[in-house]
């Protein structure tokens, strides 16, 4: 061999395997080594065993600095191994490794993600997006798209997740529904007055925080919050006046309640006009709907061969569509005046918040939060986060970033809707 360290790297094994070969008739020979050394003697045996074991040292040194220059790309967010499907490896100006986006195949894991959450199983989903070019094979194929936070813009470390540079394919709202689905666990929170944020608020990993609370010398005691990741305690009484602050922040002036009165009257009322031809229009796609599920029924019955997961899927389709319908005869069926009165009950509220909320139950105050913030409130740096947040409160993002109340990554619109905006611009 060129030399030892061609040979072997690890102390244990090459001494092994070198005596093995010996008592065969072969002798290891590096080419700067005599060829007529005497593999019995004791200066042999020690030469050799510094020789490997420099050779080992050298290799655990590699490991090491790759291992640490990885998580420290890593912790910059870059992903440095090979691009998962719908990725592709490139170097950007300063040379660095980074992925980006592979418009062929990133429509099929957003296909993969869409399936999975509608209710789809794996199977159902391989035999979909094969034909579509996925071309990783394995059972454990799919499990792994929905379960490699790199689609939704995150990172793995060795203790939590760290948010990458790349473009995210799918949400982190997506991300996490997909695995709450995917580990089939349900954990039922106690709900306490002092936590409301505990079951809505996520780390900046990603994992919801749970609480707890500690007895000071005084004998009081403190709440806090934490992320079983981490284990850092974040004080409930900080987080608990950031929140309020932040609330502050998100209600509507009087003028901006004012205008989105007139605006939902407005609709409301293009809506209910002509209710008697448009109850009519509305039962025929119920009746239609109902009759499509009938036929759904009666085919798995008849049909041995149709899977449950396919059932399943066409059925919870065609019941949401079922549902929607409803919804809209009873909007058309009720009478006018309750939905203004409602609405006159309800909106003043959006211009105190604050005061709303506080005096919610906690199950409201957690439906508020989902609400608002599309299930997806985190808390990073001090500073709470959302990807997205509904239209009606994206007036004031840039103040509330300012003053390190709220970062809202991309402003979530709701089609047909106009942005909101406060008066004064």
């Amino acid at each position: 061999v060129y030399h030892l360290d061609r040979f072997s790297r690890n102390l244990s094994e090459a001494l092994t395997k070198t005596k093995e070969l010996l008592h065969i008739g072969v002798r290891v020979r590096a080419v700067n080594e005599h060829f007529e050394l005497d593999d019995y003697s004791t200066d042999t045996f020690i030469s050799r065993a510094i020789n490997f074991m420099m050779a080992e040292k050298e290799l655990l040194s590699i490991r090491k600095r790759t291992k640490d220059g990885i998580a420290e790309a890593t912790k910059k967010g870059r992903f440095v191994h090979k691009a998962p499907t719908g990725y592709l490896n490139i170097k950007d100006a300063d040379k660095g490794k980074i992925i980006v986006i592979d418009e062929v195949k990133a429509p099929i894991i957003k296909r993969i993600y869409k399936e999975y959450i509608s209710g789809a199983s794996i199977e159902d989903i391989r035999r979909t997006v094969k034909p579509l070019g996925f071309k990783a094979s394995g059972n454990s194929a799919i499990t792994r798209v929905l379960s490699n936070p790199v689609y939704c813009g995150m990172l793995k470390l060795e203790k939590g997740l760290v948010k990458g540079i790349h473009t995210p394919i799918v949400t982190e709202q997506e991300f996490w529904k997909a695995n709450e689905r995917l580990n089939g666990k349900k954990v039922t929170i106690q709900k306490r007055e002092e936590v409301p944020l505990r079951g809505v608020l996520r780390c900046w990993c990603g994992r919801l925080v749970t609480a707890g609370n500690s007895k000071s010398k005084s004998g009081k005691y403190h709440w806090y919050y934490l992320c079983k990741t981490h284990r850092v305690n974040l004080p409930a009484v900080k987080l608990h006046s950031q929140f309020n602050a932040l609330l502050d922040n998100l209600s509507l002036s009087n003028e901006d309640v004012e205008v989105i009165t007139k605006m939902l009257s407005d609709e409301l009322g293009k809506v209910l006009n002509d209710k008697g031809s448009k109850i009519k229009k509305v039962e025929k796609e119920l009746n239609a709907v109902n009759s499509k599920i009938s036929v759904a029924e009666e085919k798995y019955l008849l049909n041995p061969d149709m899977s449950k997961a396919t059932y399943s899927k066409v059925i919870n389709t065609l019941n949401d569509e079922s549902t929607r319908l409803l919804a809209e005869k009873a909007i058309l069926d009720t009478d006018v005046e309750v939905y203004y009165n409602r609405l006159n009950e309800l909106l003043p509220k959006l211009s105190q918040l604050t005061i709303y909320y506080n005096a919610m139950s906690v199950v409201q105050q957690q439906q508020l939060i989902n609400t608002v913030f599309n299930q997806s409130l985190f808390y990073e740096n001090s500073t709470y986060r959302t990807p997205s947040i509904i239209n009606i409160f994206n007036h004031n993002s840039l103040e509330l970033k300012e003053k390190g109340l709220l970062v809202i990554e991309q402003p979530s619109l709701i089609p047909g809707a106009p942005p909101m905006c406060r008066a004064h611009g």
